[in-house]
């Protein structure tokens, strides 16, 4: 089944061997591909999820209508190209293409798996842009290894182990989500949090108090607070995976 969060555009004029392979490496790879040939009409129903970009250079680079309106195309959804020709054709290529958006150009005869290399860069680089960053405050080193080793498969975590520590770093970012320590020495949980709501480019962060007691009294505490919710330490991975993603979901 074709992975629909991964799609590539393969511009090409005339079907060759080589294109036929590429088409089909991409297929096999769980690529969703759109497969385009000039006129430029047919590069209308390329969609804003759409990061890559395969295109064999044919005659259509002489064509000055297709190749702005290709150009404009790839310039407003932010495309990433791979060009496939001749040196001179490249030259001519960069006339009208943005030079930030080639990600590479490879001469004929090329490799087909140094042009896949190229299209999972690209998919890479995107996955690593759009992951969020999760601020983790707890004086627990123990702990924190764990929940670290839980979260960085999907998110980019930033471990500290102090209520100081997490208002220094705030004090130059601003994480996507805060997972807070309810009982911490100097600075607690709360302190910590009172602090945060406090500042106005830092009020609007999502806060996860992270406790150790499951008990009536320091539950209702920490809800009056406010938070965006609570996970006791005792949660396993997926019951701590499924609330943070939940909270990304929905809001």
């Amino acid at each position: 089944m074709a992975d629909t969060g991964k799609k590539v555009v393969v511009l090409y004029q005339g079907t060759t061997f080589t294109t036929n392979a590429v088409i089909k490496t991409l297929k096999d790879s769980s690529y969703e591909i759109s497969l385009i040939n000039p006129p430029a009409e047919q590069l209308q129903n390329t969609t804003e999820d759409t990061r890559a970009m395969i295109i064999f250079i044919a005659d259509f680079i002489n064509d000055d209508y297709f190749m702005k309106y290709l150009s404009d195309k790839i310039s407003k959804l932010n495309i990433k190209v791979i060009l496939v020709g001749e040196s001179t054709e490249f030259e001519k290529t960069a006339e009208y293409l943005d030079s930030k958006l080639i990600e590479q150009s490879f001469e004929k005869p090329f490799s087909v798996g140094k042009i896949m290399d190229a299209v999972k860069k690209i998919y890479q680089e995107e996955k690593e842009k759009n992951r969020k960053n999760i601020l983790v405050v707890d004086d627990d080193k123990t702990f924190l290894k764990v929940v670290r080793s839980w979260l960085t498969e999907k998110y980019n975590v930033i471990p500290v182990t102090s209520g100081a520590q997490a208002l220094q770093y705030l004090a130059q970012h601003k994480p996507d989500l805060i997972l807070l320590d309810y009982e911490m020495p100097v600075l607690n949980g709360p302190t910590v949090l009172e602090s945060i709501r406090s500042e106005n480019n830092l009020k609007d962060i999502p806060v996860f108090f992270l406790t150790g007691v499951d008990e009536k009294t320091q539950v209702t505490a920490a809800i009056k607070l406010k938070p965006e919710g609570y996970l006791l330490k005792s949660f396993d991975r997926d019951k701590v995976l499924n609330a943070i993603e939940n909270y990304f979901v929905n809001h």
